[in-house]
């Protein structure tokens, strides 16, 4: 994959920040597109379908781990060569 259509990003935030942050994702989600970036480099998503959810939680000498990854295929989007026809009336 071309890192055009990668987007990395860590760091330590508030609580709060990653409350808004989840928010954002919820949103997405629900409306069916996600769009995250930094000052230079963006990246859209669409997520639809099935989705597949991993969920991974850690605790170990008073630290704790929390990580969540969503991963989906892309919708084909339909286009006109791809339908099918239905007529009335008698067979050619």
């Amino acid at each position: 994959m071309s890192k055009e259509n990668e987007f990395n990003y860590d760091a330590e935030l508030h609580k709060d920040a990653v409350v808004r942050y989840l928010g954002a994702l919820v949103e997405g989600f629900g409306s069916g597109k996600l769009t995250m970036g930094s000052k230079d480099r963006q990246l859209s998503m669409e997520p639809a379908g099935l989705i597949k959810v991993e969920v991974e939680a850690k605790r170990k000498d008073g630290k704790a781990k929390l990580k969540l990854s969503f991963s989906w295929r892309d919708e084909k989007k339909p286009s006109a060569e791809d339908g099918i026809f239905i007529k009335s009336g008698a067979v050619e």
